[in-house]
């Protein structure tokens, strides 16, 4: 009697047995660094890294890497972020949302925790908290009005955005 399987048996042992390859993320070189303060208080150090060292908007991928410096609550963190976007008028339905969805994922941080934007060649971006993701990804409209914050001509803090993207 021969023994006959299915043409998806053997398709299936096929990948049980491949070898599993991943693409090597190319490694990225740091723009420019920054520090926040706010009247006595030190805040948080940034960091911009792209794939050539050198700043160009909206050329991904990129990374935004905030270190802090004191413990803040995620609902002081969610408060900066959406007075940063009331100052760059970003639409204001569209600014609930994702507020609302960063009450849900970002965590209190403590000094010395990281938080990280990373942005993939597509837009697409995802934080990570002290090296570990987040479970959540963003649109490429949210990774251009996130990262508008620090690298837009329009930001808040222009010294800051010069010393990020390496113009200080």
């Amino acid at each position: 009697m021969t023994n006959k399987l299915w043409p998806g048996v053997y398709l299936l042992l096929i990948a049980c047995v491949a070898p599993v390859t991943y693409a090597k993320p190319t490694p990225l070189i740091e723009v420019g660094r920054t520090q926040m303060s706010w009247l006595f208080w030190d805040l948080y150090q940034a960091r911009l890294l792209t794939e050539d060292g050198e700043f160009t908007w909206q050329k991904w991928p990129m990374t935004l890497e905030i270190t802090y410096l004191r413990d803040i609550e995620a609902a002081h963190l969610i408060e900066a972020t959406a007075e940063q976007w009331q100052h760059l008028q970003v639409d204001d339905q569209q600014q609930q949302v994702w507020l609302t969805q960063l009450q849900q994922v970002w965590p209190d941080v403590s000094e010395g925790d990281s938080l990280t934007f990373v942005v993939d060649k597509q837009g697409v971006g995802q934080f990570f908290y002290n090296q570990q993701a987040i479970d959540w990804q963003s649109s490429a409209e949210f990774s251009q009005q996130f990262l508008a914050i620090w690298l837009s001509p329009q930001s808040s803090e222009l010294a800051r955005r010069a010393e990020l993207i390496g113009e200080k």
